[in-house]
C-alpha cells in the first residue's frame, strides 16, 4: 500500500513490504484503560512530535486463505522533518513478548544517509490491549530533508535481492555455461551452474544452484528426469559427476525467517572461495545442491510463515503436490534423485531406480517440439508443450568418502548490493515498480566462514577418533595421509585437545554424546505415545487436531509466537495428484553410508529459543544416533555462536503437532526426508532473530598465512547481525 497520512507518506509497495493500515494519533486521544503493560523500556520522558498507529497485513490478507501470522512488517516513511521524533504503534502483531522482553529491536534503514540496516537504539515497548499485542517504538528523523526511513521486523532479504546475488555469481562464473569439453579444465576450477528448477504458484523462479569442482566431472548432462521440473527445456542441465556425494542446503521455506538467507549467503560464498584450501577440498569432495528460496511467493508478498494459499510449506514434504506445492515437490524430487542415482555400492541396489517412468506421466503434443540447444545458447523461451523424453540414467560408481569438520574463519571484504524493488504481477496483489529508491543495501554478500566437513561418517559408537583438518577416501590413502592437513592449515588447540592420540579427550567427547543419548532415551520413554501414526496426513485430507494440553506440550513452533488461539482454518480436501513415486519404500533399502545424499540441511529463523542450533532426528541405533549428534557437536567446537546444548534430537520433536495449525512435524523437510531415504544427517538449522545464550571458545587457527579471521572474544553474546549469520 501507499498512503499519505498527516503529512507523511507510508509505503510498502516493494518486494517483501508489509503494511495494511495507517492512522494518525493526536495528543488528546486516550489509551484504553483495559491495557496490560509488559513494557521493557517505557521512557516516559520521550514526547513524540508525531504518533501513528499502523497495522500489518496477515499472511494471505483479504483472501480465503488469510491466517493469523502477523509478525512480519516492512514499510517506509517519507516526509518527516529533520529532527522530528515519531512514535509508531503496530497494533495487531502476533504475541512475541518473549522475544521483545529479551531486548529485541526492529531494524531501520534511511535513504539517503545509512549504509546498512541497524537496530533501533531505543528498545521498543509492548502492551496487550483487549487481547491485541501492540508494539511501540520511537525514531528521530535524520537531518537529511526528504529522506525515507524503512522499518522492518528483522533484517530484510528480498526475492529480488536474492535473484540479483545469483545473477552476479552467474556472470562471474559464466564460463560454466559454455563448456564444450571438460578434459582440458583444471580440476580445482570452480563449477557453478544455476538452473530454473520450477516456478512458484505466482510464477516466480525457484532456482537450483550447483557448486563443485571439476574433479570427477563427466561430459554428460543431468537428465530432465521429471517433465514437471526444469521448465526451460532448451536450456542444458548441469554436468554429471562420479564418485561424489551430494550436500543439499535449502532456505526460506518460511518467508519471514530472513536469518536463513544470510546463513545461506555466508555458506555459498565460503564454498566459492578460489584460494581457500578448505573450500577447494569441499568442492573436490562434494557436489553442492542449493535452493536459496523455497517460498518466493511468501517472500515477495511480505508473508511471515505461509505461501499464498496459507500453507506452511514445511509440513507438506510427506506427500507434496506439484500443483499446490511446486517448490517442495521439486526439492524432494531432487533429493530422491541424487539419493538413488549418486548412491554408492550400486551393485547392491540394482532393483532401485528413479525416476520410475511407469508412474511419471509423459507430456505429449502434436503441434510443437523443442529440441535441446547447444550449451552456448542463451535462449530463455519456455515451450511448455515440449515432448519430454527421459534420457537413460547411467550408473555412476561412487567411492566412499569420509569427512571431518573444521571452522572456516577467514572473510572477504563487503560488497554493497543494489536493492531493486519490483512489480509483482499476480492474482492477489499489485505493486508499483521502484528502481533506485533504495540505492544501497546494508548487507554485503560477504564471505564469512561456514562449516567444512572432511571426516564425519567415520565415527561410530566410540565417537571421535580424531578431529583435525583432513580428508580421505576409503581405501585410497594410508593412515598417515588421512591425518595430514591440506595446504598446511592447522588448528593448534584442536589438535592438542582433541587429537586421536589423546584418549582422555576422545573419551570426554564420547561421554558427552553418550549422556545426550541417554537423556534422549529417558525423554522418549516418557513420550512413548508419540509414534509415527500420530502424524497427520497434510495433503489430501483435513486435519484433525489431537494436540495435548498446554501443560504437556512444549513450544514447538518455529515462529515462537506466544499465541495459542490464532488457529488456521482447515480447508476442504483438494483432489490433486499425490507424489507416490517420491515415497517408494525401496528408497530406504539404500543404507545411509551408501546414499548419494551426504547431508541435507534446511535453514530457518527462530523467535523463542536463543542461539543458533540444530533440530535433528531420533535414530534407534546407537551408532547412527552418535553420528547424528556428532556433526552438531563438531560445529559447536568450531563456531562461537552455535549452541550444542540447545539442539534437539528427540522423537517427540519429530511428531509433535503445531499448536496453531495442528500439523505434525512429520511433514517437515528434516523428518520427511529422513523417513523417506533413511539418511542420518538430515537437519534443520535454527538461528534466533536476536542473540544467543553463550559464546563458545574457538581455538585460533595457525599455518593459515593470515587467511583465517581472528578468533571471537568470548564474552556476552552479541546481538546478531547479517555478518554474524554469514559467519
Amino acid at each position: 500500500m501507499e498512503v499519505s497520512v498527516g503529512g507523511l507518506l507510508f509505503t510498502s509497495n516493494f518486494d517483501s513490504g508489509n503494511l495494511a493500515k495507517v492512522e494518525r494519533v493526536y495528543k488528546d486521544d486516550t489509551k484504553d484503560s483495559s491495557s496490560v503493560s509488559n513494557n521493557v523500556n517505557r521512557n516516559a520522558e520521550l514526547q513524540p512530535d508525531l504518533e501513528y498507529n499502523v497495522w500489518t497485513r496477515p499472511d494471505c490478507s483479504n483472501t480465503i486463505y488469510e491466517n493469523g501470522n502477523r509478525s512480519w512488517f516492512y514499510f517506509g516513511v517519507e516526509g518527516g522533518l529533520p529532527g522530528q521524533l515519531i512514535k509508531i504503534n503496530i497494533m495487531n502483531m502476533n504475541r512475541q513478548g518473549k522475544l521483545y522482553s529479551q531486548g529485541y529491536c526492529p531494524v531501520i534503514y534511511t535513504v539517503p544517509g545509512s549504509n546498512k540496516w541497524e537496530r533501533l537504539q531505543e528498545k521498543p515497548a509492548f502492551d496487550t490491549i483487549d487481547g491485541q499485542f501492540i508494539l511501540s517504538f520511537f525514531h528521530r528523523f535524520t537531518e537529511i530533508k526528504g529522506a525515507t526511513t524503512y522499518f522492518a521486523f528483522a533484517y530484510p532479504h528480498s526475492y529480488i535481492e536474492c535473484q540479483n546475488n545469483i545473477n552476479e555469481l552467474e556472470e562471474r562464473f559464466s564460463y560454466c555455461k559454455n563448456i564444450s569439453s571438460v578434459e582440458n579444465i583444471a580440476e580445482d576450477t570452480v563449477y557453478f551452474y544455476r538452473e530454473l528448477l520450477c516456478y512458484s504458484l505466482e510464477k516466480l523462479e525457484v532456482s537450483l544452484i550447483t557448486v563443485s569442482s571439476f574433479h570427477n566431472i563427466i561430459d554428460e548432462e543431468e537428465p530432465h528426469f521429471d517433465p514437471k521440473l526444469f521448465p526451460i527445456k532448451n536450456q542444458p542441465r548441469c554436468k554429471k559427476f562420479k564418485e561424489k556425494r551430494v550436500f543439499v542446503v535449502t532456505s526460506r521455506v518460511h518467508p519471514g525467517e530472513t536469518p536463513s538467507s544470510f546463513v545461506f549467503n555466508g555458506f555459498l560464498n565460503f564454498i566459492l572461495r578460489l584460494d581457500d584450501p578448505r573450500s577447494i577440498q569441499l568442492r573436490k569432495q562434494f557436489v553442492f545442491k542449493l535452493i536459496p528460496i523455497l517460498n518466493p511467493d511468501g517472500v515477495m508478498n511480505g508473508h511471515y510463515r505461509t505461501d499464498t494459499r496459507g500453507v506452511n510449506l514445511n509440513r507438506v514434504y510427506g506427500d507434496p503436490s506439484f500443483e499446490l506445492n511446486p517448490s517442495i515437490y521439486a526439492a524432494k524430487s531432487i533429493i530422491i534423485y541424487y539419493h538413488v542415482n549418486y548412491r554408492l555400492k550400486k551393485d547392491m541396489y540394482k532393483d532401485i531406480k528413479f525416476p520410475p517412468t511407469d508412474i511419471l506421466p509423459k507430456q505429449t503434443d502434436t503441434t510443437s517440439t523443442t529440441t535441446t540447444t547447444s550449451s552456448t545458447s542463451t535462449t530463455k523461451t519456455i515451450d511448455t508443450n515440449s515432448i519430454i523424453k527421459f534420457p537413460e540414467i547411467t550408473n555412476i560408481g561412487l567411492c566412499q568418502i569420509t569427512q571431518s569438520l573444521h571452522a572456516a574463519r577467514s572473510g572477504l571484504s563487503h560488497r554493497e548490493l543494489t536493492y531493486k524493488a519490483c512489480l509483482l504481477a499476480s492474482r492477489y496483489k499489485c505493486r508499483n515498480l521502484y528502481d533506485g529508491d533504495l540505492p544501497k543495501r546494508p548487507h554485503s554478500f560477504s564471505t564469512y566462514d561456514r562449516m567444512t566437513q572432511n571426516k564425519l561418517n567415520a565415527c561410530n559408537s566410540q565417537a571421535v577418533k580424531s578431529i583435525n583438518l583432513c580428508s580421505q577416501t576409503s581405501g585410497s590413502r594410508s593412515d598417515s595421509e588421512d591425518s595430514s592437513d591440506p595446504k598446511g592449515i592447522k588448528n593448534g588447540s584442536l589438535n592438542k585437545e582433541y587429537s586421536a592420540k589423546t584418549e582422555e579427550q576422545t573419551n570426554a567427547i564420547d561421554s558427552e554424546l553418550t549422556m545426550h543419548l541417554e537423556s534422549l532415551r529417558i525423554s522418549n520413554g516418557t513420550n512413548s505415545e508419540i509414534t509415527q501414526t500420530d502424524a497427520c496426513r497434510i495433503h489430501s485430507e483435513s486435519v484433525e487436531c489431537n494436540c495435548k494440553s498446554d501443560g504437556e506440550r512444549t513450544n514447538s513452533r518455529n515462529d515462537g509466537s506466544d499465541e495459542d488461539h490464532d488457529r488456521y482454518h482447515t480447508l476442504p480436501p483438494n483432489n490433486v495428484p499425490s507424489s507416490a513415486h517420491l515415497n517408494n519404500s525401496a528408497f530406504r533399502k539404500i543404507l545411509p553410508q551408501h546414499s548419494g545424499i551426504a547431508f541435507y540441511i534446511d535453514l530457518h529463523g527462530h523467535a523463542s529459543r536463543k542461539g543458533c542450533f540444530i533440530y535433528g532426528n531420533f535414530l534407534e541405533a546407537d551408532d547412527s544416533q552418535i553420528q547424528n549428534m556428532l556433526y552438531p557437536k563438531l560445529v559447536s567446537l568450531n563456531s562461537a555462536h552455535f549452541e550444542f546444548d540447545a539442539c534437539n534430537f528427540s522423537q517427540r520433536n519429530m511428531y509433535i503437532r503445531d499448536k496453531r495449525d495442528g500439523l505434525s512435524k512429520e511433514g517437515s523437510g528434516r523428518v520427511a526426508i529422513h523417513k523417506c531415504t533413511g539418511i542420518i544427517h538430515s537437519y534443520t538449522l535454527e538461528c534466533n532473530y536476536n542473540t544467543g545464550k553463550v559464546m563458545n571458545a574457538v581455538p585460533p587457527a595457525y599455518g593459515d598465512k593470515g587467511r583465517a579471521s581472528p578468533t571471537p572474544v568470548v564474552g556476552i553474546p552479541p546481538k546478531y547481525t547479517p555478518s554474524i549469520y554469514e559467519d
